[in-house]
C-alpha cells in the first residue's frame, strides 16, 4: 500500500506529541502545587501512601478541593461523589460506579 508509510509517520508524529503535552502538563500540575503551600502539604500526604503516584495525587486535589477538611461521612454525599447503582451480574449483585455532575447523591452498599 502507497498510503501506509504516510500513516505511519502520522501516528508517530501524534504519539511524539501526546507525549509531549503530557510531559508539559505534567510540569505544569506540579508547578501549581509547589507554588501553594496547602496543595503541596496535600500532595506530600497522598504521594505517601502506597499506591499513590503523581498523577493520582494531582487528580485528588483537583476533583476533591474538600479533601482533608471533611470527614468521610460528610465527603460520601459531596458533589463529587460517585453515585452508586446496583447491576445484576450472573447471581450476584454489584454496584457500578457513574460520576455524576454536580449534583448531591447517596451512595448504596456493596453487595456480593
Amino acid at each position: 500500500m502507497t498510503g501506509e508509510p504516510m500513516l505511519r509517520r502520522l501516528n508517530k508524529r501524534r504519539l511524539t506529541r501526546l507525549a509531549a503535552d503530557i510531559l508539559l502538563l505534567d510540569r505544569r500540575m506540579a508547578q501549581i502545587v509547589a507554588s501553594n503551600a496547602n496543595l503541596t502539604r496535600r500532595y506530600e500526604l497522598l504521594t505517601s501512601m502506597q499506591g499513590v503516584g503523581p498523577t493520582l495525587a494531582f487528580t485528588l486535589i483537583a476533583l476533591l478541593p474538600e479533601l482533608g477538611h471533611m470527614s468521610r461521612k460528610q465527603i460520601a454525599p459531596s458533589s463529587v461523589s460517585p453515585r452508586m447503582t446496583s447491576t445484576v451480574v450472573g447471581s450476584k449483585d454489584i454496584a457500578a460506579s457513574t460520576v455524576v455532575g454536580c449534583q448531591s447523591v447517596t451512595c448504596s452498599t456493596w453487595r456480593l
